[in-house]
């Protein structure tokens, strides 16, 4: 009788974590008050595919948007889109001038997930300078805390209303700074932690936060990061 064949090694097959597009929740409450037609939908979600996951910033216009959706979608309705989009305050980028080429789309209230902009939200309406564009912190950890209390002593608060349009209004002080701004105190903040100079206040008796590490992403965002390496 032959040997019984050697049973195989059970190998469980590397699996790659694909990442999410973060829709809001109220938009949907949008679309059922009349704000957002099913083509504005369709572009909104474009511009989250493809603008970048460390500033939420996309980098386009109507015609390649149009693009992305196989002759379904011709570029003046993608136009007539953005001109609603912005309209309404769910993206904003600069007026033509006549000249043809991308512009960047700044999407409101945009989370970036990787990077050092990882905590903040992009505000829109706020931006003026499309080449620094303005952030509210929104992260769970103190600001104190994350960049240090000489950087929490120092910067100042907006007041800040939001959920008006739920019904439920919550007003309170926030810190809204321009990317060089953040940029600067995330700086300032590693550096206090390299050196050794770091107090309780800056690394809560431990390590930065991951969004100020200097250390290594994790392999699914390799991919999504953004090509500036100042936002890494």
């Amino acid at each position: 009788m032959p040997p019984k064949p050697a049973k195989p090694d059970f190998v469980i097959p590397e699996v790659r974590i694909t990442p999410h597009i973060r829709i809001r929740e109220g938009l949907w409450e949008h679309i059922a008050h009349g704000l957002m037609t099913p083509h504005d939908f369709a572009v909104y979600c474009t511009l989250h595919r493809h603008a970048k996951w460390g500033t939420g910033v996309c980098f386009t216009n109507a015609a390649a948007i149009a693009g992305n959706w196989c002759g379904n979608l011709n570029v003046n309705t993608a136009q007539a889109c953005f001109a609603r989009l912005r309209d309404h305050g769910y993206i904003k980028y600069p007026k033509g001038n006549g000249e043809r080429g991308v512009y960047p789309v700044l999407i409101d209230k945009y989370e970036p997930q990787v990077g050092i902009l990882k905590g903040w939200r992009l505000i829109a309406e706020a931006t003026t300078d499309f080449d620094d564009p303005v952030y509210d912190y929104i992260s769970g950890t103190p600001y104190s805390q994350a960049y240090g209390a000489s950087a929490g002593d120092s910067t100042e608060r907006t007041w800040c209303k939001d959920g008006a349009e739920y019904g439920v209004s919550t007003e309170r002080w926030i810190v809204r700074l321009p990317l060089q701004a953040i940029k600067q105190v995330t700086a300032q903040a590693r550096q206090a932690g390299q050196s050794g100079q770091a107090n309780q206040s800056i690394t809560g008796g431990g390590s930065l936060p991951s969004y100020l590490s200097t250390g290594e992403v994790s392999a699914e965002e390799i991919e999504f990061l953004d090509d500036d390496d100042d936002l890494a």
